[in-house]
């Protein structure tokens, strides 16, 4: 990987969008366009879909990827995006209203 005085990069990769299919051509030409860096984010509704259950080949296959189009990675690992098992399974962590009353996570 080439090294550079500065950073300069895009946010590409926010849990489902863009679709994965897009993704050697679009960092093909973050490269071509001479960004270094990406930032992606790591969703975690996306890479835990079941108790348990961790898709590393989502992140195996950005990270690849990045490498061969030389970008540089920054994960953003964003919890408001809690998969549905997770909220159903700890409820005692809702978020709490002003009133001190739990309600149930909108973003998924």
């Amino acid at each position: 990987m080439e090294n550079s005085l500065f950073t300069f990069g895009t946010q590409y990769l926010r849990g489902c969008s863009p679709d994965r299919s897009q993704w050697a051509k679009d960092l093909k030409l973050i490269s071509k366009l001479h960004f270094n860096t990406i930032r992606v984010w790591l969703v975690w509704g996306i890479l835990e879909p079941a108790d348990g259950v961790v898709d590393f080949d989502y992140i195996d296959e950005i990270l690849n990827l990045a490498e061969q189009n030389h970008l540089r990675v920054i994960f953003l690992f964003h919890l408001h995006g809690a998969p549905e098992w997770a909220i159903r399974k700890y409820r005692d962590c809702w978020y709490v209203d002003q009133y001190g009353h739990p309600f149930e996570p909108s973003t998924r």
